[in-house]
């Protein structure tokens, strides 16, 4: 008997179902976390000074201790980001530690 890996799918004996059977929901979901509205690391370098690469490292750096269920450790990492001079790290700083809980 030859290995599926070497058959077509004309001799592999499955079922063919019929999909008009199947119905078709689209479904929605809130965002629960703002990944397209804050540049990335990578792109902190196209413009950005050393201290703010530094800041959008920590973020996500923090973003994974989030995640991790490393809290304390996020929380130390946020909250000297949570007064920082640039408008958009200060804002996701706070809304990172507003939506677990560390302020």
């Amino acid at each position: 008997m030859p290995s599926l890996d070497s058959m077509t799918l004309e001799e592999v004996d499955v079922p063919r179902r019929d999909i008009s059977q199947f119905e078709v929901e689209e479904v929605a979901f809130e965002s629960g976390d703002q990944d397209n509205a804050y540049p990335s690391v990578g792109m902190a370098g196209a413009g950005a000074g050393a201290q703010d690469s530094v800041a959008f490292q920590q973020l996500e750096e923090a973003r994974q201790l989030l995640v991790d269920g490393e809290d304390d450790q996020a929380a130390a990492l946020l909250e000297p980001l949570a007064s920082a001079s640039d408008g958009m790290i200060r804002e996701e700083a706070l809304a990172l530690m507003e939506r677990f809980g560390l302020t």
